[in-house]
């Protein structure tokens, strides 16, 4: 089958540094929501344990459970802004030490660049290092991710970790970036749009 689309770029130390900071940013924002919602059920649990929320009446209990929902909802916005501010500083900073470190053990492996060359199919992705190739079925993308720098892809093949993996913005040389990603859209069921970090 034809390939609808091609990327190719090589694997320098600010592209993994780009790939880094989408994959770890949306893993904080992700773990600081559950983190929140996991604080706020055993808090809610232990109060209803612990007495009487409502003093007895009906109307009490209803009036702590809307004042108790309008603060966690407060706190899943402070969280996620939080994340988006603060956090992202925090993540590129990450970001930059985990590239560091990946640059180093690549580099350790092999003597020359890494050429990636990537095929957006339309039945699959195939994201080819030129000693190893891996296809990933749309149907099987969880997330579209996007900087501003590069796309990332998170996606479901299997028992283990999701493997992630992207693709600079550059790399797709004259093609419109948006039109790559509205046909990506389309071809990833799982995936109404693409998650912007």
């Amino acid at each position: 089958m034809e390939k609808k689309y091609s990327a190719k770029y090589e694997e320098t130390k600010d592209v993994l540094v780009a790939f880094c900071e989408i994959f770890h940013q949306d893993k904080f924002e992700l773990s600081i929501l559950i983190g929140i919602g996991i604080f706020g059920s055993l808090l809610l649990g232990l109060v209803l344990l612990s007495g009487d929320p409502g003093d007895g009446t009906a109307g009490g209990f209803v009036y702590f459970l809307v004042k108790y929902i309008c603060v966690w909802i407060a706190v899943f916005f402070a969280g996620d802004t939080f994340a988006r501010t603060i956090g992202k500083g925090m993540m590129k900073s990450t970001a930059y030490g985990d590239a560091t470190e990946l640059q180093r053990l690549r580099i350790k492996k092999r003597d020359k660049a890494l050429i990636v060359k990537v095929g957006f199919y339309e039945d699959r992705i195939v994201n080819d290092t030129g000693t190893k190739q891996a296809e990933y079925p749309y149907d099987k993308v969880k997330k579209l991710l996007e900087s501003d720098k590069a796309i990332g892809f998170l996606c479901d093949v299997g028992p283990g970790p999701k493997n992630f993996f992207g693709v600079p913005k550059d790399a797709f040389g004259d093609t419109d970036i948006e039109e790559v990603k509205k046909f990506l859209v389309e071809k990833c069921p799982q995936v109404k749009k693409f998650k912007k970090i």
